[in-house]
């Protein structure tokens, strides 16, 4: 179908459609475009590789073709500032504009260019959902007010609830499972939390923190995480081995969803939607719906380490 890179977007590989192509205000493809449809480069735009269409290409303003440009329609360079850094061939009519450039040779209305049609997909093979959990939340609550700290140890509860600006620590004192069970959890605005891995002990090896929460799980914005290992240092997310990341597991039979101007650190399992609102967020972990969607905001960068328990129970 169509494909549809919006601006600054990148593509490690190459392109193929059965449809038309378009390429974002200064976005990138680490490969070539195959299209039977258009290939349209909105500006400022590169493609690595060459550009091979059936239809119509057009170049915007100051966009970079490092190979050639083969188009069964015709080749529209007159925005300005383009380049074809090798040769271009078109059935109809090449059109260059204000400082455009091809470096190559030049062939136009070429009854046969020599395009190179896309490749169908490969199927990807069918996945089933993940399984849930079964988990009983408690009967007491764990609240706490605007910039009120607090440790929570593990066990089962029922609503747990932060007014904002506190830093909440997921803690035991002495070696033991990591698993603590809500009925559901509601986080204020620029909550951080502290997963304490140092106690977190099962069969002797180190163990994992789990957290379940029977109805949504809904954190404010601006909220970061912090991990603390078996030496008891405490660091951010982004300073700790990503590795770390298959230690942390958290599951909602509902709905589950963070803020903007936050980080995500772990896997997250949810029965339905998944929303994270945060443009340019970080990922370290995954993110799995069984009946619902998973939804990020733009330009999210993702580490894709699953957890041990997923890994495990899915």
């Amino acid at each position: 179908g169509t494909v549809t890179l919006e601006s600054e977007a990148e593509v490690s590989g190459s392109i193929h459609s059965e449809s038309s192509v378009t390429v974002g205000w200064d976005s990138e493809v680490e490969g070539s475009v195959f299209a039977k449809g258009a290939v349209t480069l909105e500006g400022d735009a590169r493609v690595s590789g060459s550009i091979h269409s059936e239809s119509p290409v057009t170049l915007g303003w100051q966009d970079t073709v490092e190979g050639d440009v083969i188009s069964e329609g015709s080749i529209d360079m007159s925005g300005g500032k383009n380049l074809i850094d090798g040769n271009a061939a078109a059935s109809g009519q090449i059109t260059l504009g204000w400082k455009s450039k091809i470096t190559g040779t030049q062939s136009e209305f070429d009854p046969d260019p020599g395009v190179i049609s896309p490749e169908p997909p490969q199927t990807c093979p069918e996945v089933s959902a993940p399984s849930q959990s079964i988990f009983s939340a408690g009967t007491t609550d764990m609240s706490f007010g605007w910039k009120q700290d607090g440790i929570i140890e593990p066990g089962n509860y029922r609503d747990l609830s932060a007014g904002g600006k506190n830093k909440l620590y997921f803690k035991r004192n002495a070696p033991g499972q990591c698993e603590y069970v809500f009925n559901s959890i509601s986080l204020a605005w620029d909550v951080d939390i502290y997963l304490d891995l140092s106690q977190c002990e099962e069969n002797g090896e180190p163990g994992d923190i789990t957290i379940f929460s029977e109805d949504d799980i809904d954190f404010g914005g601006k909220m970061e995480i912090y991990i603390i290992t078996e030496d008891g240092s405490e660091q951010k997310m982004k300073d700790v081995d990503p590795e770390v990341a298959k230690r942390i597991y958290w599951e909602t039979y509902d709905d589950f969803s963070q803020g903007s101007s936050s980080e995500w650190f772990g896997t997250i399992l949810a029965g339905d939607d998944i929303s994270f609102d945060s443009t340019g967020m970080e990922m370290i972990g995954a993110a799995a719906s069984v009946n619902g969607t998973v939804t990020m905001g733009s330009s999210a960068d993702v580490t894709y380490i699953p957890a041990n328990y997923a890994v495990e129970n899915w």
